[in-house]
């Protein structure tokens, strides 16, 4: 999923910064996906549908490095995981409650990373 071979020590220990500051910082997390969450809602109709997560997945894991199919069954996958009230709309506030759980899951992956350049 992360190859730490695609960073410098500075790139992951930047990363796991921000990461780290999503963490422990509710407001920026709540800042950062409210972007996020503009900038992949093409329509503006308030909410995301399967194709803006993938968009948003797409470039998320792209921006971050993180190697993992972007496929369809894993795109309904974190829908149906994102999307807590199940009306078929991932609204903002589900959107950050997922990133969180996101945040918590991969920063790890960034850590080690980090350990096996020093």
């Amino acid at each position: 999923m992360i190859k730490a071979e695609e960073f410098t020590a500075e790139e992951l220990q930047a990363i796991i910064q921000q990461l780290g500051d999503f963490k422990d910082q509710q407001t920026h997390l709540q800042e950062q996906v409210g972007s996020y969450f503009q900038n992949f809602d093409k329509d503006s109709n308030g909410f995301l549908d399967r194709k803006e997560l993938r968009e948003f997945l797409t470039n998320f894991f792209t921006q971050y490095k993180i190697h993992f199919p972007v496929t369809d069954e894993y795109v309904d996958a974190v829908f149906r995981e994102i999307d807590l009230n199940r009306d078929n709309k991932i609204q903002p506030n589900e959107l950050e409650s997922y990133a969180l759980h996101f945040v918590n899951t991969i920063l790890p992956h960034y850590e080690q990373a980090l350990s096996t350049k020093q």
